[in-house]
C-alpha cells in the first residue's frame, strides 16, 4: 500500500507541476500577443502622423467612397474620360490649379490616374467631390456634370499615349463603377462627346473604340 500511495502522490505532484507550467505559458503568450497588438497600433499611429491633415481625411474615407449611392437612386449615368493636357501632375496639383486659376471650388474631377510624375504610374486618386457624391465640374455641360463621373488621365494625350499601367487602372476603375451603378459601355464617353465642338479631350491618342473593346474583355 505504501508503494501505491507513493506512486499516487508522485503522480499528483507531477500533474500539479504541469498545470502550473501550462498556466504560466498561457500568461506569457497572452502578454506577447498584447505587446504585438500595442506595437502594431504604435506603428499605425506613427504612419498616420506622417500624413497631412488632408491625406488623413482622404485615407479615412477610402473604404466608404461607394456607400451613399449603391441604391437605385444613384445619379451616375455616364462616365466621362479626360486627359489633363499636361505632361505631369496629380490630384493635388490640379486641385490647386482649379481653385486658384479657374475659380472652382476644388478638384473638377472625381478621379485622377497618375502617369508616374507627381503620383505613381497607374495610381488612382479620388477627389473630395467623389467622397461627398457631388457633381463634378469637369464638363461645360452642367446637365452632364450632374449625372456623370469624371476621370482624368494625367498626360497630354495629343502628344503621348497613356501608359499601360494607366490603362489597366482605368479599365479596372471603370468596370467597378459600371458594375456598381449599372452604367452600360455606351455611356462611357470622352469629354469631347459630352461637350461636342468645344474640345478634343481626351486627346487624339486615346481611342474610345479601343478602350471599349478592352472593357469587353473580362
Amino acid at each position: 500500500m505504501r508503494f501505491v500511495d507513493f506512486i499516487l502522490g508522485t503522480a499528483a505532484i507531477f500533474a500539479l507541476v504541469i498545470a502550473v507550467y501550462l498556466f504560466s505559458t498561457d500568461i506569457g503568450l497572452a502578454n506577447s500577443v498584447q505587446n504585438m497588438t500595442v506595437d502594431k497600433k504604435n506603428k499605425l499611429n506613427k504612419t498616420v502622423e506622417r500624413l497631412s491633415p488632408f491625406e488623413r481625411k482622404e485615407k479615412k474615407k477610402a473604404d466608404t467612397r461607394y456607400r451613399r449611392y449603391d441604391q437605385e437612386d444613384s445619379p451616375w449615368k455616364y462616365i466621362v474620360i479626360h486627359h489633363s493636357a499636361t505632361r505631369q501632375g496629380n490630384a493635388k496639383v490640379f486641385r490647386e490649379y482649379h481653385k486658384k486659376k479657374m475659380g472652382l471650388d476644388g478638384l473638377a474631377y472625381h478621379f485622377v490616374i497618375g502617369n508616374g510624375t507627381y503620383s505613381k504610374n497607374g495610381e488612382i486618386e479620388y477627389g473630395e467631390k467623389w467622397h461627398r457624391q457631388q457633381p463634378g465640374t469637369h464638363c461645360h455641360n452642367a446637365n452632364m456634370n450632374s449625372q456623370s463621373i469624371g476621370i482624368c488621365l494625367v498626360g497630354n494625350l495629343d502628344k503621348d499615349k497613356a501608359t499601360e499601367k494607366q490603362m489597366i487602372a482605368l479599365s479596372q476603375l471603370v468596370r467597378d463603377l459600371q458594375r456598381r451603378y449599372d452604367i452600360p459601355n455606351g455611356n462611357v464617353i470622352g469629354h469631347k462627346d459630352a461637350d461636342p465642338g468645344r474640345t478634343e479631350c481626351p486627346g487624339k491618342n486615346f481611342s474610345l473604340n479601343v478602350f471599349e473593346a478592352r472593357l469587353r474583355v473580362r
